[in-house]
């Protein structure tokens, strides 16, 4: 089940410019950076043992350095700042719009690439927010909760046909993904699907400008 997931890590990594840096972490979870001090990829990851989607996550991860150096620096870096202080969570909530919204095209990537193990993937996840949510409600979710499960059941409509369950609070939230067409990344994609993602959950505002050639975001109240 793995063998396509691992020949796309090695395709990925004949078509890098930059290295690779592989750190095991059981204390943290998958992460991909770019450290400009070294001039390489650096991808965190645990212990594939109790993994079942290693090779998946970890490509997942290449493909966010893929896009890092393919497109605009805005597919995997935030830059952004912030005119609403009154929140002092603000500055942990927003970063995960943008980290989904990317998500959203690097999975895409990953279901053209892996059909098979993406949707098992998926269906796993899938199945696990109808359940917590069928128990609970959506009004439980908190943003992070909703970006993430909006995105699950955006890729299982996209994707695999599936009818995502209709949650009055996640219907909007799917239909920004499903609004922007992953296959064919851009910045006026990444952009679109921000705003949307903002503006389906309704907590902030962004607007986008060119600053020094790249994107640079201000979030306000709404």
């Amino acid at each position: 089940m793995d063998s396509c997931p691992i020949e796309e890590i090695e395709k990925v990594k004949t078509t890098l410019k930059y290295p690779v840096k592989l750190i095991e972490d059981n204390k943290k979870d998958f992460l991909w950076d770019f450290k400009n001090s070294i001039k390489s990829h650096v991808i965190t990851h645990p212990s594939p043992v109790n993994e079942k989607f290693f090779h998946l996550n970890l490509l997942h991860e290449f493909i966010h350095g893929l896009h890092y150096e393919r497109f605009s620096k805005a597919f995997s870096k935030n830059n952004f700042i912030i005119e609403y202080k009154d929140d002092p969570l603000v500055e942990l909530k927003i970063p995960d719009y943008f980290n989904c919204a990317r998500d959203w095209f690097v999975n895409a990537h990953i279901y053209r690439k892996c059909f098979k193990e993406m949707s098992l993937w998926n269906q796993t996840d899938y199945n696990k927010c109808s359940k917590y949510i069928n128990e609970l409600g959506d009004k439980t979710l908190n943003e992070r909760q909703m970006l993430s499960a909006g995105l699950i059941f955006a890729e299982a409509d996209k994707w695999q046909n599936l009818t995502p369950p209709n949650y009055q609070n996640l219907q909007q939230v799917v239909e920004a993904y499903i609004s922007v067409s992953p296959e064919t990344p851009s910045l006026k994609k990444l952009e679109s699907l921000i705003k949307s993602l903002f503006s389906s959950i309704g907590s902030f505002i962004a607007k986008m400008a060119l600053e020094d050639g790249l994107p640079k975001w201000t979030i306000y109240k709404a």
